[in-house]
């Protein structure tokens, strides 16, 4: 137990057994409520049991990479190496401020899972690819955090309905500058944002399901995304508990090769379409319309 955790350059390259991690710090949330976990330049490989690099107050799953459950007030965890794990790559939940930056995980479940955030998410600049589940997925537990995710790359998830981008709950959403491909579900998914939502900027790209889905969200921003070769709606918008005074703003998107709609946009108060560039919408054979 300590107000200040820090672990930072070490190696870990496969296990023996099905024991658990190789490092491993109790951080609960007796002992660490008000201080700061940093996890930095480690690199974790081949683990076909348990965890790796573990931070634990309630407990972990077995097959993780990097999974830390306590009340410690805020978390980093940048420049690792995260490869060849049979659970996720990095698995988060309970903190208040987060920030995951600079990582590369590949060959695991989810790449980056945070679960029942309180207060701010930063994840920025990860490069993440060959998942069996979402690339980032962020859960939030308050209506009032404010998440940012923004300049990752994430490719080839192979699962069907899995997404490359997830978000679900929280005050704000800004999602931006990404760069999402092959995905075997939709490649950007928000829902139920109470505030705003800012999606801009990203390029989606081979996806089976919609390119950019958003839905459940007060006001919404969709602006410069380029999306293309999608099984469905290139972008679909929809304001759901919202529709009474909700409104969306879809700006400057190119959208090419959508199988139905290029845009779709319905249930808000105030729509705006303007700039966009749609080609190819239903080209493969579906009745649909390049903006709806």
């Amino acid at each position: 137990d300590a107000r200040r955790v820090i672990i930072s350059n070490n190696l870990v390259d496969g296990l023996a057994d099905g024991i658990g991690g190789l490092l491993a710090v109790n951080s609960s949330p007796d002992y660490t409520a008000g201080g700061t976990i940093l996890i930095e330049g480690n690199v974790l490989a081949n683990n076909p049991y348990g965890d790796g690099l573990v931070i634990t107050g309630a407990g972990v799953e077995e097959g993780t990479g990097v999974t830390f459950q306590s009340r410690a007030s805020s978390v980093t965890v940048i420049n690792n190496i995260i490869k060849n794990c049979v659970g996720n790559g990095i698995d988060e939940s309970f903190h208040k401020d987060v920030m995951i930056n600079n990582n590369v995980v590949a060959n695991v479940a989810y790449g980056i899972a945070c679960q029942n955030v309180a207060s701010f998410v930063t994840i920025r600049n990860n490069n993440i690819s060959n998942t069996t589940a979402y690339g980032i997925s962020v859960d939030s537990s308050s209506v009032d955090a404010v998440i940012s995710i923004t300049d990752n790359h994430i490719q080839d998830i192979p699962t069907i309905n899995f997404r490359g981008i997830n978000t679900s709950a929280g005050r704000s959403v800004l999602i931006s500058g990404n760069h999402v491909q092959n995905v075997n579900g939709t490649g950007i998914y928000s829902t139920i944002i109470r505030n705003i939502c800012t999606i801009e900027g990203n390029i989606v790209d081979k996806v089976l399901i919609h390119g950019i889905t958003v839905s459940e969200v007060g006001n919404l921003d969709v602006n410069h995304n380029t999306v293309s070769n999608t099984g469905n709606i290139g972008i679909f918008c929809q304001g759901g508990v919202y529709q009474s005074t909700g409104s969306v703003g879809v700006r400057g998107n190119r959208v090419s090769h959508a199988y139905d709609e290029g845009i779709r946009a319905d249930n808000f108060q105030w729509i705006l379409h303007e700039g966009n560039i749609v080609n190819n919408a239903g080209a493969t054979g579906s009745v649909s319309t390049g903006i709806y």
